[in-house]
Order: structure tokens, then C-alpha cells, then sequence
């Protein structure tokens, strides 16, 4: 059984760099005491076995927290943002508010537990909640119980510099943390995800792996912030969450060659992030390399069944436990033992009862002179109960009955006629949410 106690414990005698936070360098001894030193205080306040609604970033000081939480077999919320504590509260019933930001400590009466929360605690192990993203609908509480969710990382055996992109809250963000950590790397901490500085500090602390999004390089690459000299560190871009344009992985191909490996990981909040392997001539295709893990596809939908998947959803109104196939609503092409991602079922456009990939048009407009982002989405029509949608951001100004034009004679002969927007709108504004993924309206 994989201890990521034991393996921090076990590293707090070397001086290898665990968090590079600013200016300074934690080693994993300074993080061991930092845990040891939370684990007491927290142990005197009597926060154990309970509920803990958690602020925090990527800061040494909230990771120590987090791990001190953990170890004194909390059930931990992540959360993001101190005005939803109202939100976070009804979904179960929390035993404080612990903000590692403002270092402060709220105790709250609690009522009776919901018994997913309580089964976890009563057998003296740790949870985590996450919320899902919400871009469907309204965010859900998703329970993982933590041993469970970490035995993956047993087989993290390369350490690299990485740097804490993706966000605290996150399940791809906790993936990175305890890639990182567990083994043996350096995590680099960031205060402001701009683009240029970004580059700054992968430039100047050295980064060689950077976990981010689609929808983020493709901002890098408009921006012109993407430039190989001052990245010359870099190994590693790992994307996620979203399918990657091939005209993307294109121009990333012709930026950094071979001196940078580009790679997709998979991962769903009420799962966790499952070990795959990318196809080296297209990271597009993958294949899961997870011992715990089984796959089936049904109806062209991936359906995965891991060791690693989540107790349960929390709501206001109670709970669901989970046990067993977990649906992804992924829609996927096989080839032998590869598949790749074709995108969402909910995002499926239906076209006069013709069936349209958002990203399969996304792709082909984004070959276009004068378009650098375009978001695909399906709009309401009475006749053919739908029509395909396209917000465009342009790098320089253009008409909108040019650009019309231009699409429709650029589309002809490469996508289906019903597949070509019928509505088309230029946007100036940033076509992604706080986590760096498309929204699609």
C-alpha cells in the first residue's frame, strides 16, 4: 500500500528541493516539519476525523496544511473562492473553515453528517472533495477517498521540475502536486497565470514540464508568448480536459521539434487521473496503462472502471454512492488498442438529426489565415432543430460578411455542407473559464 507519508518522511533527510515558492527553495525536510508542525497544532484544536472546508493555493504553507489535514484522517473540501462558503457549507455539514491564505481557523457547530462522509471517518481514513466544473450545469461535490485516489503514484519514479499551473482546487491540479512530490520533484509555484509570466518563470526557475490546457497554449501560441529560447528548459508540455486542435499540435511541432515532448493526459474529477500513454508520431491517441483500471466502449462512449473512482456525489438534498462502470460521456475513435478523444456527448451538435463534433470543425477553422481561437457550439433553429455556431477571435479586423464568405468557401470540400456555421460572431473576449477550458454556451 503506496504511503506518501512514508516517502516524504523518507526524503526529509536529503536536500532535495521540494517547493520552489518566489525567491525561496523548500526541501522536503522543510516540508516534513512544516507537516509535523501543522499535524500538532491541529491535533491540540481537536481538527480530526472531521470536515474541513479548505482554502489554499500552490503555497508551501498550504500544502503543509493540506497534507497535516490529510494525515489526521480529515475529510478535506478544496475550495477556491472564500465568497461561495455559504455553498459550500450546505453541501455537508463542515467542522471548520481552515484558510491557509489568511491563516485562519473558523470552528462551525456541526449537525449530523451525511453517512457517506461519516462511513469514511468512522473507519479512520482521509477523503477529499471536489467540485466538478460546472460548465453543464451546476458544479457537483464529488467524495474520493484519499487512499484509494493516491496508489497511482507509487509508480512516479522521474523528477522533474513542474510547474503548479493547473489549479489547487483541481483534480488535475492535485495530479501534479502528487506526481510531482511523489517522485521526488520540484513543484514551482506561481502567482499570476498571464502568458508572459508564465514564460518568466519557466525561464528563470528552470521549468521542465508544464501541465496546462488546450485552450491555454493555443493563448501562448496567440500571444507569441510560446518562444523556445527563453523556454529552452522545457521537456515536457503535458495538455488535458479538453480535445487539442491538430493545427495546435502542429504549430507546437514546428516550434519546439523534438526537444519538447507533447502529451495528453486523461482524467475525470469522480476518477482521478488514470495512467496513459500517448502515441509518440500523435498524442491525440492514447492507451490506458493503469493495472486497476477497465474500459469498455458502448455505443462509440468510453465507460472506464478503476480502483481509484469516487465513494459518491454530495448534494443538498443528500447523497449517491458509486460502485462500479462510471459512463464518461466521452465520445471516442478505436484504432486497435489506441483511441482518441472526438469530444463530449453533450457537446454534440444534432443537425437536422446529423451529428456534429464541435472540435472536428474547430480544427479546420483554425487552418485559416486571420482566425486564432474559435469556439464550436450548437444553436436553437426551427427547422432543423439545431445549426452549427462559431465564436471567433480574430488577430486582426476583418468584416463579418468577409469572414462569412471566407469560411464557406474555405469549408467547401473539407467538412460536410451541415457542418459549415450557419451563425458566425466575432469576439474580442477570452473564450475559456477560470480553468483554462472552452465554454461553450
Amino acid at each position: 500500500m503506496f504511503d506518501v507519508f512514508k516517502i516524504l518522511q523518507c526524503r526529509a533527510g536529503s536536500d532535495q528541493v521540494a517547493i520552489i515558492e518566489g525567491d525561496r527553495e523548500f526541501s522536503y525536510g522543510d516540508l516534513v516539519c512544516a507537516i509535523d508542525r501543522y499535524y500538532v497544532d491541529f491535533s491540540d484544536k481537536d481538527i480530526s476525523s472531521g470536515l474541513v472546508l479548505f482554502f489554499g493555493d500552490f503555497t508551501f504553507q498550504s500544502i503543509a496544511m493540506f497534507f497535516s489535514l490529510l494525515k489526521l484522517k480529515n475529510t478535506i473540501m478544496l475550495c477556491n473562492d472564500v465568497n461561495k462558503t455559504e455553498f459550500y457549507e450546505r453541501i455537508d455539514n463542515a467542522d471548520y473553515i481552515i484558510n491557509a491564505i489568511t491563516n485562519s481557523i473558523q470552528k462551525i457547530k456541526a449537525e449530523q453528517k451525511k453517512s457517506i462522509v461519516q462511513k469514511l471517518n468512522d473507519e479512520n481514513k482521509a477523503g477529499l472533495i471536489f467540485l466538478s466544473s460546472g460548465t453543464t450545469g451546476k458544479p457537483k461535490a464529488i467524495l474520493h477517498n484519499f487512499e484509494r485516489l493516491i496508489q497511482k503514484y507509487q509508480y512516479s519514479k522521474r523528477k522533474y521540475r513542474t510547474l503548479a499551473f493547473l489549479l489547487f482546487d483541481h483534480i488535475a491540479g492535485f495530479d501534479t502536486m502528487m506526481y510531482t512530490l511523489s517522485a521526488g520533484g520540484s513543484l514551482v509555484c506561481i502567482n499570476s497565470r498571464a502568458t508572459l509570466d508564465v514564460v518568466k518563470i519557466i525561464s528563470d526557475k528552470t521549468v521542465e514540464v508544464l501541465p496546462t490546457s488546450p485552450s491555454y497554449i493555443n493563448l501562448m501560441l496567440l500571444e507569441r508568448t510560446f518562444n523556445p529560447k527563453r523556454l529552452s528548459s522545457l521537456k515536457i508540455i503535458t495538455f488535458g480536459s479538453e480535445r487539442i486542435p491538430e493545427i495546435t499540435l502542429l504549430r507546437l511541432k514546428v516550434l519546439f521539434g523534438d526537444n519538447v515532448q507533447i502529451l495528453q493526459k486523461y482524467g475525470i474529477t469522480e476518477l482521478g487521473n488514470p495512467n496513459v500513454v500517448c502515441c509518440i508520431d500523435d498524442p491525440a491517441w492514447i492507451k490506458f496503462k493503469d493495472n486497476g483500471l477497465e474500459y469498455k466502449i458502448v455505443d462509440d462512449v468510453l465507460h472506464i472502471k478503476t480502483k481509484s473512482s469516487m465513494i459518491g456525489y454530495i448534494d443538498e438534498s443528500g447523497y449517491e454512492e458509486f460502485d462500479g462502470w462510471y459512463d464518461t460521456q466521452d465520445k471516442v475513435e478505436v484504432d486497435g488498442e489506441w483511441m482518441r478523444i472526438l469530444g463530449r456527448v453533450t457537446d454534440i451538435i444534432n443537425v437536422g438529426g446529423q451529428k456534429v463534433y464541435p472540435t472536428e470543425v474547430e480544427s479546420v477553422l483554425l487552418h485559416m489565415d486571420n482566425i486564432v481561437d474559435v469556439v464550436v457550439s450548437g444553436k436553437n433553429n426551427p427547422l432543423m432543430g439545431s445549426v452549427v455556431s462559431a465564436s471567433i477571435t480574430l488577430s486582426k479586423p476583418e468584416s463579418i460578411v468577409d469572414l462569412k464568405n471566407r469560411i464557406r468557401k474555405f469549408c467547401t470540400g473539407k467538412i460536410e455542407p451541415f457542418k459549415i456555421p450557419a451563425s458566425i460572431e466575432i469576439v474580442k473576449n477570452e473564450q475559456f473559464n477560470h480553468r483554462y477550458k472552452k465554454e461553450r454556451k
